[in-house]
């Protein structure tokens, strides 16, 4: 599990986690043609998103300088950088199988 390949694969899962459900309130109110009101919330998820990204990045780049990984600088920052692939997959699965 010390492989960078899964280290930015597993990183960008938990900040994902963080924004799943105002993603899914976000994509639903643009395709049903609705306004979207709820600003402050998603504000504080903003938030909730930086800080859990900053955290699962500081433990990656903690367990990769443990192991004296010498590429541990484009692996921290795709680690972080990860949680946009995974809004980038969610967002295809929701155009295709969750409109109409």
């Amino acid at each position: 599990f010390m492989e960078p390949a899964v280290i930015v694969c597993l990183g960008g899962i938990l900040p994902f986690g963080s924004i799943f459900i105002e993603m899914y309130f976000i994509f639903t109110s643009f395709w049903a043609y609705k306004i979207y009101y709820v600003y402050g919330f998603m504000m504080l998820v903003l938030v909730i998103l930086c800080i859990v990204t900053v955290c699962v990045t500081i433990v990656c780049t903690y367990f990769l300088l443990n192991a004296e990984d010498y590429r541990w600088q484009w692996t921290s920052f795709l680690s972080a950088a990860s949680t946009a692939i995974y809004v980038y997959m969610y967002s295809f699965y929701y155009y295709f199988f969750k409109t109409k």
